[in-house]
């Protein structure tokens, strides 16, 4: 069985992808443009990639709520190199944990793909995922980079649905089909259907008899207002359940999650799998919230 860290790749919303699960010594983990870039496309083999560019554009010139003044396009690069240094760190403490991989992932339709893949490929199965990335009270962004944590529900809104067309979430030309990039309890029927890819190869955990997931992005159970029955760990356990058939334990923290708290669980998984099956927890000072308190 294999643990599986997907963590958030922003740059895919433009075009930049890191394709499948990384190998053991990362060798195929590609560098994203920098921000100062002008033409980001230059040598990425997107020279003549329309879609994208305008995308690129559109995105730099789109403002939503006075935030990202500098442009999402060239903030989505900036947050996907950040993240692509801490998938560097992964795949050195992982080297010696031969039963975890690592995976850059711009949408859950893009993170499932790859496990399954790997899953099919290796002849492997799954107990545990581990998705790293930025969120807010009850979500999680896969793909959307900071502005996902902004409220962009409201589709009658439509300065909201001309940015959900931007970042891929509604249809929007080019013949590219919309993504789920949000793991929240509003769109649970969206994110649970692409789950069901994985059923094949997923597996309980002998820790706990359990499949396990933990949610690694800031303050997703952070607000006491949220009644139980719909946070989105207890709604994630429901919802993962009916897709992979298995008993899931999903666990997510109550504040801002740092690099090092991360690390600190791929590192032991074995133990903080039997914590968060056995209610709340802390990884040092961060509190966590189980689905099974």
């Amino acid at each position: 069985m294999v643990a599986f860290v997907a963590v958030e790749n922003g740059a895919g919303v433009l075009g930049f992808k890191q394709r499948d699960v990384l190998d053991a010594d990362g060798t195929r983990l590609k560098a994203f443009p920098e921000v100062t870039d002008k033409s980001p496309w230059k040598g990425q083999g997107l020279d003549k990639d329309d879609f994208y560019k305008g995308r690129f554009n559109a995105l730099n010139k789109y403002k939503f709520k006075d935030w990202a003044q500098e442009g999402l396009s060239k903030d989505l690069l900036q947050d996907a190199n950040a993240n692509r240094k801490i998938v560097q760190k992964i795949i050195v403490a992982v080297k010696a944990i031969p039963t975890a991989r690592v995976l850059m992932c711009s949408s859950v339709n893009s993170m499932v793909k790859y496990i399954a893949k790997h899953c099919a490929d290796t002849h492997a199965t799954i107990d545990t995922l581990v998705v790293y990335g930025h969120g807010g009270t009850n979500s999680m962004n896969v793909g959307l980079g900071r502005i996902g944590c902004f409220d962009m529900s409201d589709r009658d809104d439509s300065k909201v649905l001309e940015g959900r067309k931007l970042l891929g979430l509604e249809p929007g030309g080019g013949g590219k089909a919309p993504r789920v990039r949000e793991i929240a309890p509003g769109n649970r029927a969206d994110w649970g259907a692409c789950f069901q890819s994985l059923e094949p190869y997923a597996e309980v955990s002998p820790d706990t008899d359990s499949f396990h997931v933990f949610l690694m992005a800031c303050s997703i159970a952070d607000d006491e207002r949220i009644k139980p029955n719909e946070s989105l760990v207890k709604v994630a356990k429901w919802e993962l359940k009916a897709a992979l058939g298995k008993d899931v334990v999903v666990a997510a923290p109550k504040a801002g999650v740092e690099d090092e708290q991360l690390m600190t669980l791929v590192r032991d998984l074995t133990k903080y799998r039997l914590e968060a099956g056995g209610g709340d927890f802390k990884i040092g000072d961060l509190e966590f919230s189980s689905s099974e308190a």
